[in-house]
């Protein structure tokens, strides 16, 4: 049930890789210096460590895996054990477990002699390791397994609804998918069933409407729908494809033609493009014949159907490209930057990477050069070098013949070009190629 479960995710996400809504899936997934700074990971020769907001070292590298900071903890792996520290790199949670999840709602998943259970934030056991399996707190509970049937506990560690589905899901608004004899359904909190076990595909609830699917076991042919807190279909299954709602409004296909339906399932913007993702800001990029733009919420076109590629808006503006060049559009559809470069890549801590000359193959620039314009479309650092990163941190990484360096927002050249690689600044520390080793550096470059 699980592979069909899986592969039904999968034929609905492939045609809208673009603009994928998450779907929570089921998964299985010493004291350190003290110091007021916060700490995050980052690594050096296969091994990490921590560094504080200014990029000084917090913890040495040591680590054979370091997780990303999350409710204040990072998972860390030593010698196949795992554990936690806070964000001062403290151990909090000591490397003495097989497996573990990073915290939610101030709980973790650990497992020991292939037992689980949770633990807090300061390594205490709140939850015994008795389970089979579990899964990750949301809305107060969480998913656990036992005898080969998952129920759900409470932070106290109390059967809330007891084992006896095949599958269960994170809830997500108060309600969780669950599977009984190969088909899925849903149930709040207290455990009642909300919605039937007749789907074969559900996905979380988001503005209090979820996805849901059939499959044809024969033709493998899917119809998707949708349904409400009350467990009733606000939409037939009769679309080829959906996505889950955003601002109000969700996805849906039928022919290979896209559009849009509000939350009582009334189709407002009909299916008529060829392409389309998610609303943002009160925009959806589109597609008819080849063409792209952007329509509002009531289907009139915001940016006009006619250019040959858009991105998504960042910081206030979008990259369109027409013919070869590229450019930028407000959300009114004003060509804010004219479309005469090369290549353009989306804004960044308000800067953005343009190219002249050369020819684009793909992604790829051959034989151009790299600048930066701002906001306003005016040149900060002429077109002059090989390669160009997004500014991070305030710098960013160019190449200059076959060396990298790092350049401010005024363009001056704060690292030269002197590293056989570089990679952006992360918490004050960027990784640098010297002599084909790896290197951290500072942002003085030490």
């Amino acid at each position: 049930m699980q592979y069909k479960y899986l592969a039904l995710l999968g034929v609905m996400l492939l045609p809208f890789a673009s603009a994928v809504e998450e779907v929570i899936a089921f998964r299985t997934p010493t004291t350190l210096c003290q110091t007021t700074e916060v700490a995050y990971p980052y690594t050096t020769k296969g091994k990490y460590g921590f560094t504080g907001k200014n990029g000084s070292v917090v913890v040495n590298p040591k680590y054979d895996y370091a997780d990303s900071l999350r409710e204040d903890m990072s998972l860390v792996v030593l010698k196949n054990k795992w554990g936690f520290v806070d964000k001062f790199g403290n151990e909090t949670v000591q490397l003495s477990y097989e497996e573990a999840h990073t915290f939610s709602e101030n709980l973790a998943a650990v497992s020991l002699n292939k037992k689980w259970g949770f633990v807090d934030t300061q390594g205490k056991k709140i939850i015994p390791l008795k389970y089979d399996y579990v899964g990750t707190f949301r809305n107060g509970l969480a998913p656990v397994k036992s005898n080969g049937k998952y129920g759900y506990v409470n932070k106290q560690g109390n059967i809330v609804i007891a084992a006896k589905y095949d599958e269960a899901q994170n809830f997500s608004e108060g309600m969780a998918l669950v599977s009984k004899d190969g088909m899925y359904g849903y149930i709040d909190k207290t455990g009642k069933v909300i919605a039937t076990f007749k789907y074969d595909f559900g996905g979380d609830f988001k503005d209090g409407i979820a996805v849901v699917a059939t499959m044809n076991a024969e033709t493998m042919e899917s119809k998707y729908g949708f349904i409400n807190k009350l467990g009733k279909e606000i939409t037939p299954l009769k679309y080829e494809n959906a996505l889950g709602f955003s601002e109000g409004y969700a996805l849906v296909s039928v022919n290979g033609k896209y559009g849009f339906i509000d939350k009582s399932g009334k189709e407002v913007i009909g299916l008529k493009y060829d392409y389309a993702a998610s609303f943002h800001n009160g925009l959806a990029p589109v597609s008819i014949n080849g063409k792209y733009g952007f329509i509002d919420t009531k289907g009139n076109q915001a940016i006009p159907i006619k250019y040959d590629e858009v991105s998504g808006f960042s910081e206030g503006l979008a990259r369109v490209k027409q013919g070869t060049k590229f450019g930028f559009v407000n959300k009114e559809g004003a060509e804010i930057i004219p479309l005469k470069y090369t290549l353009a890549h989306n804004f960044s801590e308000g800067m953005a990477v343009v190219a002249t000359g050369g020819k684009l193959e793909g992604n790829n620039l051959s034989g151009g050069k790299f600048g930066y314009i701002d906001l306003n479309g005016k040149e900060i650092v002429p077109t002059k070098y090989d390669q160009a990163e997004p500014f991070a941190e305030g710098l960013a990484v160019v190449k200059q013949g076959n060396k990298f360096g790092y350049i401010d927002k005024q363009g001056n050249e704060v690292i030269p070009c002197k590293f056989e690689g570089a990679g952006s600044f992360n918490n004050g520390v960027a990784a640098v190629i010297v002599n084909n080793l790896e290197k951290k550096i500072d942002k003085e470059g030490k």
